[in-house]
This record gives C-alpha cells, sequence and structure tokens, in this order.
C-alpha cells in the first residue's frame, strides 16, 4: 500500500490540476451562471439565504449580495431610527434589481431622491427593498404579513410586474417553474390548494447543511455548472406549465378564459386587497404601482406596434388599467406607469429594458431604466402622499 502512495498522489494532483484547468476555462470563456442566494422556506417556498452573494450575469453583470436580514439591499437595522420615514416595496425580479447595485436598483433611486425632497419632514428617509424575483403576488402579502412590520415602514408600495407577479398566482400558469405555496381565491380569502397543505416542514439541520454549501458553491463556477446539471436532470423541476397554457407569455394582455388563468387574477387581486387591509391595520400608507412589460415600452414605435399586431394584442394597457380600476374601487393609491414609460422611450429613443448582453430592450430595467422609475415614483409620492409631510418620530 505504501509503494502506491507516489502514484495515488500523483493522481490527486492531476485531478487537482484538471479541474483547476476547467475552472480556469469556463472563467475565461466568460460561463454565465447564476448564484445559489435563496434557500427553501416552509412558508414561502423560497427566500433569500442571508449574506449570499455572487456574480449575476445572465442579464447585464452584478455582483449581488444579500444583506444580512436576508435581502437584496445595502444594509439595514431592523428597528427604524429615530426621526426616519421608512418605505418598504415589495414586488418580483423588476424591484430586487439583480442586474443592478442596491444604489441603482430604482429603490435606491427613489431613497436619494426623497431625501432631497422640501415636502419630507423626516430627517432620513429609507426605501428598503424587499423584492424577490420569481414570487407571486401571494408570497408578496405573506411577507408584508409575517416580515415586514418588524422595520415598521410608513408607506407600502406594491410594485405589481404585470406578467410573472399575476401568472404566478396559480399553480397551473406560472412560468417560473418554482414549488410555491400557491391559493385559490375564495370569498375575500386565500385558500391554500391541496399540494400546499401537504407540505412538509423543512428539516432546520438538513438547511443548514445545504446554505453552507451553497455558499462554498458560489466561489466555483465549475461546481455552479455540475450543480446546475444534476439539478435540471431531475424530472420535472424545471416544469413551467404556463408556457403551455401560454408560450408567447402574453395572457395577461386578454380578459383570462382559462379557469387557471382566472383564478392567478383573482389570487393577485386578493393578496392586494389584503395588503391594503393589513397597510391599515398598521396604520400605513398602501400603494400600488404598475411597472411596464417591456414591449409596452418599445422605443420604436413602428416595431411596438408590430409586436402588439403579431402576438394578438389588441388592447396593450388591459392589465394595467384593471389594476389601476381595482385600486380605484378598493381606495387604494396607484400610479400607473407604462403610459409614460412608453412616451419617454419612444420621445428620447432610449430603452429602459436590456443589457449590453441580452437583446434591446428585453427583459429587467437597466440602470437607465431604473433610474427613470425611481424618479418617477419619488415624484409621484411627493405630489400625493400624505405620509411625506407628516411628522415621524
Amino acid at each position: 500500500m505504501l509503494s502506491r502512495l507516489p502514484d495515488l498522489c500523483k493522481a490527486a494532483l492531476a485531478t487537482v490540476a484538471f479541474l483547476g484547468l476547467v475552472e480556469a476555462g469556463l472563467r475565461l470563456g466568460g460561463m454565465r451562471l447564476p448564484p445559489s442566494v435563496t434557500m427553501p422556506d416552509s412558508q414561502l417556498g423560497f427566500k433569500f439565504r442571508p449574506g449570499a452573494h455572487g456574480w449575476n450575469e445572465t442579464e447585464g453583470r452584478n455582483y449581488l449580495r444579500i444583506n444580512s436580514l436576508g435581502f437584496e439591499d445595502v444594509e439595514r437595522s431592523l428597528h427604524r431610527p429615530a426621526g426616519t420615514l421608512r418605505i418598504a416595496v415589495l414586488g418580483s425580479s423588476p424591484v430586487q434589481g439583480a442586474q443592478t447595485p442596491p444604489e441603482k436598483a430604482f429603490p435606491g433611486v427613489m431613497e436619494r431622491a426623497l431625501k432631497n425632497c422640501a415636502k419630507v419632514q423626516a430627517r432620513n428617509v429609507e426605501v428598503l427593498n424587499f423584492g424577490v424575483g420569481g414570487y407571486g403576488m401571494q408570497q408578496q402579502w405573506m411577507m408584508l404579513r409575517d416580515e415586514i412590520w418588524k422595520y415598521d415602514p410608513q408607506i407600502v408600495i406594491e410594485a405589481v410586474g404585470l406578467y410573472n407577479d399575476i401568472v404566478n398566482g396559480d399553480r397551473y400558469t406560472t412560468i417560473s417553474g418554482q414549488q410555491f405555496p400557491y391559493f385559490v381565491a375564495r370569498n375575500g380569502a386565500l385558500i391554500p390548494d391541496e399540494i400546499t397543505r401537504a407540505q412538509r416542514p423543512i428539516d432546520e439541520n438538513w438547511l443548514a447543511w445545504r446554505n453552507r454549501w451553497r455558499d462554498f458553491e458560489n466561489h466555483s463556477k465549475l461546481l455552479l455548472l455540475m450543480e446546475k446539471a444534476i439539478l435540471d436532470g431531475i424530472p420535472g423541476r424545471n416544469w413551467q406549465p404556463g408556457l403551455l397554457i401560454d408560450p408567447l407569455q402574453t395572457s395577461t394582455f386578454h380578459p383570462p378564459k382559462d379557469a387557471h388563468l382566472q383564478n392567478a387574477w383573482a389570487v393577485t387581486e386578493t393578496s392586494l386587497k389584503l395588503m391594503r387591509e393589513e397597510c391599515d391595520a398598521h396604520h400605513a400608507e398602501f400603494w400600488i404601482v404598475t411597472l411596464d412589460f417591456n414591449i409596452q415600452s418599445e422605443p420604436d414605435l413602428v416595431k411596438r406596434a408590430d409586436v402588439f399586431r403579431r402576438y394578438g394584442i389588441d388592447d396593450p394597457d388591459y392589465p394595467d388599467r384593471r389594476l389601476v380600476e381595482f385600486a380605484q374601487r378598493e381606495g387604494i393609491r396607484s400610479y400607473w406607469l407604462a403610459p409614460i414609460l412608453a412616451d419617454y422611450a419612444s420621445s428620447h429613443n432610449v430603452a429602459l429594458h436590456g443589457f449590453f448582453n441580452t437583446p434591446r430592450n428585453f427583459g429587467h430595467y437597466n440602470e437607465f431604466g431604473d433610474q427613470v422609475v425611481g424618479n418617477l415614483i419619488a415624484g409621484e409620492l411627493e405630489a400625493r402622499s400624505g405620509r411625506l409631510a407628516a411628522p415621524i418620530d
């Protein structure tokens, strides 16, 4: 056995050298793999892992960091500092802004703009980013109910992504492939579906081990690639039933006829109503802001019209208008962004979505889009919010 040790050492060194070369090749070759920043959660399905970090290169290039409280934001204190106005922004990936640093995502832009607002009576303003990519509206309501109030926000903004946030409300219209908690909207309440009710709590020991491994894994593209290959090989893991119902991802531009799409809309509207009730109970001002879908703000008017024609979209304002009219019926403040962003994009001939490694005006807000959106929302709050001018303890 001892005589074989040199050969074993040589084999081990050769293996390490080979893996090192593969790792270097993946890095030099620009392999784009998203970091692991989430962890399973018994209530929400998944949530961010505090302290997780790594390069996000799927759209643009940004070093993504989850803060110690479990959100993609700068470090915040749990308790609201004296004399500080806190605004909580909820939403999915357009709010999270994984493609840009926190200070350049639109909640960060809002914070800077409001700090310079003469109307604000508070000594300081904090806009906390609670966006989580992939969340449906039901998860955003649950997070508000169970997590957000300990931060003591005076204003809560639900920034609705006009496609994913809605279709992710039903198990059979989701396009994310995640295993969420899913509900049926009934008589103003959200009732967990049968599969959600049958889910077992997550083993905390297993979760702690998994989180340590995922943190280690983020330091290696090779490990991330191997993990992706293993997970992609699990049958049904990436099941995206919504793409069967809606392969062009345009269903929210039409009144829903499919029963599951009808439930997804009902879950969305019920979640928003429950959010309003939560805010009323905690004396917080509640806003619904409808973010645009990228095809609504295509800078080229001819191309925009052609996209609508090819996708069979007769009423590109349907999802926004439906939510704004819902907000009016429920007495909720709302802000309809899409027409403003569409006019801005066309008049300035600028794409508000898309990055150097994506098609033009595709996907999430780019840095310029975040800047425009953040300043617009801050201006709307300055014009219409009653809480900005109120004294803050």
